[in-house]
């Protein structure tokens, strides 16, 4: 599942301004502000729409940022659209289905595109309604303000697993002791108030239920089971699921182990030895973007690109964040600037020439310097710290 897109053609400011708000809220993994032929803004800025959805994932504890893509023409969009990717656009002609006949629950990447007051023009949807990938539908014969459709479109007909936001969080939960998945299953539900575990006993079953269901937000995973060697299982995880981070849960515990499984793409490491705090807090780390290493194994002699990451972990309690953020680095200002603009881990890593891996170690120091728990609180702080600008 790779997340519901919201194609918004610009509009006046507060009507804009509510849309951008009201997709980051219902969980839109990427919003794209279009231009049409009734397009009526002047200028579209796009500071002004990463501060609008900054500030409304931070009023709905969202813990990532949908990325702001550039203001482009419909035209420019719909040659460069990828064709797996199904785009419902909202038709105010009344020549289309209605919503609830057209949206597909089946459809695992799709894009919703709300059109400007007045409706997009003849041109417009004679080209729309060509394209193999495009589907028309109708709201309703009252829904003719953006905003409105916008807010009426999202939630329709549940047509997506994620739409209607990324709030109902997934998770894969593999252990050989079904005793200690109950303990998860309890300790996990204070994570998301709208969650749904899905439970493997083995490698055996996470490869099974992999072949047909790949939407999970977070894989947690025990090292040691049945069904294949752990780091041939671990590295074939996280080939087929390459966007979902994954936590190790284990009684297992050697340097050397979890040096192999964070290099392998592995985002936590964490003892079974661990309190429920603190497995809930490092759940929380690895969804913000962070990666958890065990406190005991900063101790210990790690490579290089740990050493920032222990400085930052290592800051004493109670410490002003005034004074923390003078340890800040010039390359996790980089990285905070790249939060900021709504960048993926990948797309931070493919900008500033780093590892997927040592991303996440910087975000992870970003993290506990600014003492806030997701990106979005990153980015709040960082611009009340005067740490990023809004032309940043």
């Amino acid at each position: 599942m790779s997340g519901c897109l919201a194609a918004v053609c610009a509009g006046k400011k507060d009507q804009t301004d509510f849309i951008i708000q009201k997709a980051t809220e219902l969980g839109a993994a990427k919003i794209m502000p279009v231009i049409t032929a009734r397009t009526i803004a002047d200028k579209v800025k796009k500071e002004r729409f990463i501060a609008q959805s900054t500030e409304a994932a931070e009023q709905c504890r969202r813990v990532d940022l949908p990325v702001i893509a550039d203001a482009e023409p419909l035209d420019k969009v719909l040659k460069t659209w990828d064709k797996e990717r199904i785009l419902y656009f909202m038709d105010e002609t009344g020549q289309s289905p209605c919503a609830a006949e057209v949206f597909r629950p089946q459809d695992k990447k799709a894009a919703l595109l709300i059109g400007p007051e007045g409706g997009f023009s003849e041109a417009e949807l004679n080209a729309l309604r060509t394209l193999p990938f495009a589907r028309g539908a109708v709201l309703g014969k009252r829904i003719l303000r953006a905003e409105t459709a916008a807010a009426a479109a999202w939630p329709s007909g549940s047509l997506l697993p994620e739409i209607g936001g990324r709030n109902k969080m997934r998770i894969l939960v593999a252990d050989d002791h079904e005793l200690f998945l109950k303990g998860l299953e309890f300790i996990l539900s204070d994570v998301s108030k709208d969650l749904q575990l899905v439970f493997a006993k083995s490698y055996t079953d996470i490869f099974k239920i992999l072949e047909t269901d790949r939407g999970f937000n977070l894989v947690l995973t025990d090292l040691a089971m049945p069904g294949a060697n752990w780091e041939e299982a671990i590295t074939r995880i996280h080939s087929t699921l390459p966007e979902t981070p994954i936590i190790i849960l284990s009684a297992v515990f050697d340097k050397e182990i979890v040096e192999k499984t964070i290099e392998i793409g592995v985002s936590g490491y964490i003892p079974k030895t661990s309190s429920n705090a603190v497995i809930l807090s490092a759940v929380n780390l690895v969804m913000s973007g962070g990666v958890y290493i065990p406190p005991e194994l900063l101790n210990r002699k790690l490579p290089d690109e740990f050493n920032e990451f222990r400085q930052a972990v290592e800051l004493p309690e109670g410490k002003a964040v005034e004074e923390n953020i003078k340890s800040l680095t010039p390359r996790q200002i980089d990285v905070l600037r790249c939060i900021s603009q709504g960048m993926s881990n990948k797309q931070i890593a493919y900008t500033l020439g780093l590892t997927e891996g040592t991303v996440k170690l910087h975000v992870t120091a970003i993290l506990k310097i600014l003492n806030v728990y997701n990106r979005t609180g990153a980015v709040v702080e960082a611009s009340r710290l005067g740490l990023i600008k809004k032309n940043d």
